[in-house]
């Protein structure tokens, strides 16, 4: 079932037990992010603070695309926005962004503006102002307040041919400017450049609160360069997502936002932005200049709803969302160079710093003529053409009797099956500079090494001692069958 709007999503939530809504009056300045952060922290339901300390009728929410606080699927909001089953696997979701690729884009459908739920307050000019939102402090150690989380950015290539949707964080500079964070590796960079280059600001729109599946999308590297995120929704969807055009430009927007900001971004780097705290579980010394984005209209449902991640400590929504997209890319170029591959994963508590890729357990019957340290150096070298490689300091190559998305299971094959030197394959190249495993100068220089290992057991290796594997069918299923009558209480 395809949520129509984060109200839809908030509504679901309440339903399933996996929401909490706090009425006491709460601060916008580091209360409400931390609230969230507690939250995604301890797998708490998701926080909707409906009395927000100076800002009447406004709320903030946290925690849409985190862990559940339901121990047997936790991965259910992340199922949720992408429209499917809350008791979805990790491999089933991957496997189905996968899917959407092959499947027929829609072009997003334009609806009439008076229809359109977000147009129901719009300021422009002196008037568009920040002041009216509850625009968050997330972190003590921040620069500033950050605008942007888990909005979604919308911009255009000058000649109309690629419109990119994606997640950039935004800080706060006046109640009439912003501070975007661009990196070079990013679409909306790459956009950007084009608009520089003819000397010319780049229209925006940021959008607050909207289909769920529109910022998961937005957040994923998955995507090809001149591949529109709107479209490739469309393809999950099945039909085109309603959209309306914005007050100043020719930008269109989600119609069911809850809050839109219009503007343009500077063609010049001359903000100061940062530090952040970020998705490897720490907060920076460090800033950078960045674009200014001055504001030209805003526009807003009554009663808005404005999304929060409040980054950290793994798992918060970037983990969910960059890391399983970034898998879901993975697997799907593996798979297409053909190599014997089950699953791609990232496990969510490694704070995207490792990706774990599992081969077929019979991959030598069907590839005789490699040798374990061969398919891994095929793997890497795949990977390593990649534009999500920057992202991936450390890969490992493992059977797939274990499953990756279980932690446990996987603590357990690390520590067994990984030399303590040998079998590595080393690339250099571009890295993230967010990445906190690399030195300061890697970091700056933005270059640096990733390892791929390989952990493929040997070819007569014992069987795994577990119930799964040491005991006959027969045997498990008479154990399964008696276990709530051996095990209950008295």
């Amino acid at each position: 079932m395809f949520l129509k709007s984060l109200r839809e999503q908030i509504n679901l939530l309440k339903r399933q037990g996996d929401l909490r809504i706090i009425n006491r009056p709460v601060d916008s300045y580091l209360e409400a992010a931390a609230i969230i952060r507690r939250s995604t922290e301890t797998k708490a339901p998701v926080p909707l603070m409906t009395n927000i300390k100076g800002y009447p009728g406004c709320s903030i929410v946290g925690g849409l695309a985190a862990l559940s606080s339901n121990p047997e699927y936790p991965l259910s909001r992340v199922a949720m926005s992408l429209g499917l089953s809350t008791t979805a696997s990790a491999q089933s979701i991957v496997q189905y962004l996968i899917d959407g690729l092959k499947k027929t884009p829609y072009l997003p459908v334009e609806i009439d503006s008076n229809s359109a739920p977000c147009k129901q307050n719009i300021l422009r000019g002196e008037d568009a102002s920040l002041a009216h939102f509850p625009i968050p402090q997330v972190h003590q150690h921040d620069g500033n307040r950050y605008v942007n989380t888990w909005g979604v950015f919308i911009v255009e290539s000058p000649d109309g041919q690629w419109c990119n949707w994606s997640i950039q964080r935004v800080q706060y500079l006046n109640d009439r400017q912003m501070i975007a964070l661009v990196f070079p590796s990013q679409h909306i960079s790459d956009i950007w450049e084009e608009w520089v280059k003819i000397g010319k600001p780049m229209p925006y729109a940021l959008v607050q609160g909207c289909e769920p599946i529109v910022p998961y999308i937005a957040g994923l590297p998955l995507l090809e360069r001149n591949v529109n995120e709107a479209e490739y929704i469309g393809a999950l969807y099945g039909k085109g997502i309603e959209v309306v055009k914005c007050e100043t430009h020719d930008l269109r927007v989600p119609a069911s936002s809850e809050v839109v900001i219009e503007g343009y971004f500077a063609i010049t780097r001359e903000g100061v932005e940062g530090p952040f705290g970020e998705f490897a579980g720490y907060i920076p010394n460090e800033n950078s200049l960045q674009p200014i984005l001055s504001i030209t209209a805003i526009s807003w449902q009554d009663d808005p709803i404005w999304p929060v991640v409040a980054e950290g400590k793994p798992v918060d929504e970037y983990h969910t969302c960059s890391g399983i997209g970034d898998a879901a890319a993975i697997q799907n170029v593996l798979l297409t160079a053909n190599l014997p591959v089950s699953f791609v994963w990232v496990p969510l508590y490694s704070a995207c710093h490792l990706m774990i890729v599992s081969i077929n357990r019979h991959w030598r019957q069907t590839h005789p003529d490699l040798t374990s340290e061969q398919l891994t150096k095929k793997v890497g070298d795949v990977i390593h053409q990649t534009r999500n490689s920057i992202k991936l300091p450390k890969i490992v190559v493992l059977d797939d009797d274990v499953d990756p998305a279980d932690t446990e299971s996987l603590l357990w094959a690390l520590a067994t099956r990984i030399h303590p030197e040998r079998k590595r394959y080393f690339y250099e190249s571009c890295i993230l500079p967010l990445l906190s495993c690399y030195s300061e100068e890697e970091r700056h220089n933005r270059k640096g090494k990733r390892v791929i290992i390989d952990a493929l057991l040997p070819e007569n290796h014992g069987a795994i001692s577990s119930f799964d594997y040491a005991y006959p069918d027969d045997i498990k299923q008479r154990v399964l069958m008696h276990w709530e009558t051996d095990f209950s209480h008295d």
